[in-house]
């Protein structure tokens, strides 16, 4: 019989959000967790929960894929096996949690392999020869084919009826800027899919010169590839001319510049980025 695991990445500092997985193992067969940074009240919530699953303990490379491969490779987790990702942020509702293997066999009867939610992969049966790539929006590749978009089916139209996030209740407006900032800076990020899912060539394109600013940022101004040091630099230096177009060419380092230099809104910021505007510096 196929079992279920919760799989996530979090790390230490974390334990009031990871309180829901207490006493879920009744309901699926494990937590398959790589757990970040010393071990803290979140790693043993995690470990007293994880049933018939494992709690890896590793440093983090900045690589959010690598982390993901190391549960999803564990053999703990064999071919045929469903995994439900979460991450620190995310929960499932309990009610859900309670009908959640009536659901799994719904999707077997279907033939279902994959499960998405608003684009993003909820669950999934596990095949040999999968592995995440990129990061920090994870690509299962080799995924099998048949799959089911939650989001469109009938009675899942509420993500707090199954499957939903706490970002917004706890975050401040101006979170993202920098949370933007932080994975453009990272190796192997495809953070800039956000948006894009349906258009590869402004992908490529934006891609492209992120590699480019990196390299500017390490060659050129010869600083740390870090939020801290980005706007260390912004703070206490004139821009040229190629650090100016990089700031008028990508929204996320425009929102960046705008919010922490030229001390605009998160309300002004908000509104450019819905009639996909930008402040052109001049």
């Amino acid at each position: 019989m196929s079992k279920i695991y919760i799989g996530l990445i979090t790390s230490n500092g974390n334990s009031e959000y990871l309180q829901w997985h207490k006493g879920i193992s009744q309901y699926i067969d494990g937590i398959a967790a790589v757990f970040h940074g010393e071990k803290d009240d979140g790693y043993e919530i995690l470990n007293n929960n994880k049933g018939d699953g494992f709690v890896v303990q590793r440093e983090f490379y900045g690589h959010h894929s690598h982390s993901m491969n190391d549960f999803l490779l564990n053999p703990k987790i064999r071919p045929g096996d469903w995994i439900i990702l979460r991450d620190t942020l995310e929960q499932l509702n309990i009610n859900f949690l309670k009908n959640i293997r009536h659901f799994m066999a719904q999707l077997e009867m279907q033939n279902v392999n994959s499960v998405f939610q608003y684009s993003k992969l909820l669950m999934f049966k596990k095949f040999e020869h999968q592995m995440f790539q990129s990061s920090p929006h994870w690509g299962l590749q080799k995924p099998h084919p048949n799959y089911l978009e939650i989001d469109k089916q009938p009675g899942f139209e509420n993500p707090k009826d199954y499957a939903f996030s706490i970002r917004n209740d706890i975050r401040e407006p101006s979170h993202f800027i920098d949370h933007f900032v932080r994975y453009y800076l990272y190796d192997s990020s495809n953070h800039l899919l956000l948006g894009r899912e349906n258009n590869n060539q402004d992908f490529q394109i934006h891609e492209e010169v992120r590699y480019k600013f990196k390299k500017y940022c390490s060659k050129e101004l010869k600083i740390a590839l870090s939020i801290d040091s980005v706007l260390e630099y912004l703070k206490n230096n004139a821009i040229d001319y190629q650090l100016k177009w990089f700031i008028n060419f990508e929204p996320i380092l425009n929102d960046f510049y705008c919010f922490h230099i030229l001390k605009h809104s998160i309300d002004d910021i908000r509104k450019r980025s819905e009639n996909k505007q930008i402040f052109k510096l001049t």
